[in-house]
């Protein structure tokens, strides 16, 4: 959100331009996953925990809040660990997390089914659409197409991999990357750090997140390395990612939603018109796509990138004050 305030656009030069990449978890949750997470909730004796911001994230089957008004026993939660209190108050249903996000929420989804195993829960199941940041860049790095002369990393999820894990952009590719965080201030100070490389012709992996480090939380990491395997992965807008994904261990599968649940059935593509995928690849801005600020809106949203606090259509609509769009 905080990149898209116009504050910080009408600070920088017209030459600089900064695009939104792949950086909100709903955005780039898969169509499929959704739907089956769908289908979840609305299972007899199901309690579906879940974040706020995947309620309304429509699909083909409609949405968790849809599935809500149908009966479903949908609960909104703000950390895992608030799963195994949910467990305890309700033994006679069985409680499917819906766990999402990068490597930021997945140490803590993690930790509950280590949780889990040690006080012998057995009445849930985890959900994981889990995704790790490397492996989007360097597709984005990859691509043909792409502009993109440097990257804005993300400060909360290098707290947890570290630097290190970015080394591969500035060695493999070329393109300076600058951890910051997500004020204003600590922005331009990331965007002034990648000016001086562009400029020197020196790139390399630089911090302005004064709490990140080389080889970042290697607790965390373990507990993410014990719980997943690193497996092939569909991404909106990427379609499927090599090594992207982390799903739960198979010695651990009595607690894996999808070897639980018949998930068999065939889901649907995304809607037509919706420019999401294109949007999260920087490729398009929103006000590319034909149906934001008109079909799409904060209020009646069709893509994930609208629905989301996090998206970039709905901080664009919020934040952008040229926007035509608005109505």
């Amino acid at each position: 959100m905080e990149l898209l305030q116009p504050i910080n656009q009408k600070l920088l030069p017209e030459n600089i331009q900064l695009i939104s990449g792949p950086g909100c978890p709903v955005c780039v949750t898969d169509q499929s996953d959704i739907e089956k997470i769908i289908y979840l909730s609305l299972l007899d004796d199901v309690i579906l925990a879940t974040f706020g911001d995947m309620l309304k994230v429509p699909s083909s089957k409609g949405s968790l809040f849809d599935a809500r008004a149908k009966g479903a026993d949908i609960k909104i939660i703000y950390s895992p660990l608030e799963v195994v209190d949910l467990v305890k108050k309700n033994p006679a249903k069985t409680v499917v997390y819906n766990a999402i996000g990068f490597e930021t929420t997945a140490p803590l989804t993690a930790v509950l089914l280590q949780k889990l195993i040690e006080e012998k829960i057995g009445n849930v199941a985890i959900y994981s659409s889990h995704k790790i940041v490397p492996p989007a860049l360097k597709v984005l790095l990859e691509d043909k197409e792409s502009q993109v002369d440097a990257f804005l990393l993300p400060g909360h999820v290098s707290t947890i991999i570290g630097l290190k894990a970015y080394k591969f952009m500035a060695k493999d590719y070329g393109k300076p990357g600058v951890v910051a965080g997500f004020e204003p201030e600590n922005i331009l100070k990331g965007i002034n750090k990648i000016l001086d490389q562009l400029l020197e012709g020196r790139p390399k992996i630089d911090n302005v997140y004064g709490i990140v480090t080389i080889d970042g939380n290697i607790r965390a990491q373990e507990a993410m390395e014990e719980v997943f395997e690193i497996k092939d992965t569909m991404w909106r807008g990427f379609g499927k990612l090599p090594a992207s994904g982390l799903e739960i261990r198979p010695k651990f599968a009595k607690y894996d939603a999808k070897k639980e649940f018949d998930l068999g059935f065939e889901t649907k593509p995304a809607p037509k018109g919706c420019m999401c995928g294109e949007i999260i690849q920087g490729k398009k801005t929103p006000t590319d796509c034909p149906i934001f600020g008109k079909a799409c809106t904060p209020t009646k949203a069709i893509g994930p990138c609208m629905v989301s606090s996090e998206g970039t259509c709905a901080a664009w609509y919020k934040y952008d004050d040229n926007s035509k769009f608005k109505i």
